[in-house]
């Protein structure tokens, strides 16, 4: 094997691992994005904190995603952290839900898909 060769089966290697770990966890983020979306809906208080939770959440999907073949996880990631950025300073927070549920559940509807995709490889 050449020096080339085996670098890029190192790398290639590495991001398998990271993947792995990524889908690993995908469950845990899905409950979190899902609790700190029923803590939006229920609004008061722990709306805007859960808004900020999601965008957090999302940013850290985004940053992890197209770097390990997951481009389109990462490009919806990315647009529902924008929005939360670009709608919550100035808006109350259930004009923002209103704006990022629709996206925000077809993301999580990604997720699981995701995350059924990654048993099945593993089982099959």
């Amino acid at each position: 094997m050449s020096a080339a060769t085996d670098t890029q089966a190192t790398v290639s290697s590495a991001l398998d691992r990271i993947r792995g770990r990524f889908l690993d966890g995908l469950d845990m983020r899905i409950l979190n994005f899902e609790n700190d979306l029923a803590a939006a809906r229920r609004g008061g208080d722990e709306a805007r904190p859960a808004l900020i939770e999601i965008r957090n959440e999302a940013h850290k999907i985004a940053g992890i995603a197209a770097s390990i073949g997951l481009a389109r996880t990462g490009a919806e990631a990315r647009a529902i952290e924008e929005r939360i950025d670009r709608e919550l300073p100035g808006s109350s927070p259930a004009a923002v839900l209103t704006g990022i549920e629709p996206p925000l559940e077809a993301f999580l509807d990604h997720l699981e898909e995701l995350l059924e995709q990654a048993g099945t490889e593993t089982a099959g």
